[in-house]
C-alpha cells in the first residue's frame, strides 16, 4: 500500500512539474517577444526562469526514469504516442 501512495504522489508531482515547466516556458517566450533584440535574456528575471525551467526538466526526467507504468500511460494520453518524451522541450538559441 505505501508503494501505491508513492506512485500516486509521483504521478501528481509529474503533472505539476509539466504544468509549471509549460508556464515558465511561456513566460520566457513572452519576455523574448517584449525584447526581441535579446535584451530579455540578460535580465535577472529571465535567468531565474531559465534556471527554474532547467530544474523542472531535470526533475521531470528523473521521474520518467523511474519507469512507472502509469506514467507511460499518462504520457500516451498527453502526447498521443507511446515512447515519445514529454512534449515540453524549450529550444536553446
Amino acid at each position: 500500500m505505501p508503494e501505491r501512495m508513492l506512485v500516486d504522489q509521483l504521478l501528481q508531482r509529474f503533472c505539476a512539474v509539466e504544468d509549471r515547466a509549460e508556464a515558465v516556458s511561456h513566460m520566457m517566450d513572452e519576455l523574448d517577444e517584449v525584447c526581441p533584440d535579446g535584451r530579455a535574456r540578460n535580465t535577472a528575471v529571465y535567468r531565474a526562469m531559465e534556471q527554474e525551467y532547467t530544474c523542472l526538466c531535470a526533475e521531470r526526467e528523473f521521474i520518467e526514469s523511474l519507469g512507472i507504468s502509469e506514467l507511460e500511460a499518462m504520457s500516451i494520453l498527453r502526447n498521443g504516442e507511446a515512447g515519445e518524451p514529454s512534449q515540453i522541450v524549450r529550444q536553446k538559441e
